[in-house]
């Protein structure tokens, strides 16, 4: 018995030293924190930090009288940036890509406050293309295709917004 007591001494005692060299240490609900949680905090803040030091589309400051506006806005920016881009004409489309980002930021919370079922897909879409735009090594032929799918995507909102009916792509 007495052999037995000091071989599950000797196994705490081993299973606490092995767990402080490792830097952890057991919650009472079984979640562990130490070294497991600062690699896991420092895996978020460089995750941050990445997305703040990413590149990005400085947006333009534009006028926009309302929603539908900006939305139309945002269909002739979008033909307008494709048209660069096929040309050739880097300036232009770097200066349309910020113009898109102004005219978007202006109207998101209007779109969002609208219920717009395609609002969730429609603001990652322009995520997803401003961020190519701000490559400093730009994909031109995923551009094109970001693009069009945005100018269908404004296009759709825009008749939903006034009401027309909108096609399945």
């Amino acid at each position: 018995m007495r052999l037995r007591g000091a071989a599950l001494v000797l196994l705490a005692a081993s299973a606490t030293l092995l767990s402080a060299c490792a830097g952890e240490t057991s919650t009472p609900a079984g979640t562990r924190s130490g070294s497991e949680s600062a690699a896991i905090s420092e895996s978020k803040a460089g995750d941050e930090r990445a997305q703040a030091n990413s590149p990005k589309v400085e947006a333009a400051p534009v006028e926009v009288a309302d929603t539908l506006d900006g939305v139309k806005q945002l269909g002739s920016l979008t033909k307008d940036f494709k048209q660069a881009i096929e040309a050739g004409d880097d300036a232009k489309w770097r200066e349309l890509s910020g113009q898109i980002a102004g005219v978007w930021e202006a109207i998101k919370d209007d779109v969002q406050a609208k219920g717009s079922d395609i609002y969730p897909e429609l603001e990652q879409k322009v995520d997803e293309f401003l961020a190519s735009a701000a490559a400093s090594k730009a994909d031109k032929d995923l551009l094109i295709q970001q693009d069009y799918e945005l100018y269908q995507q404004f296009r759709d909102l825009g008749k939903a917004l006034t009401g027309e009916a909108v096609q399945a792509n």
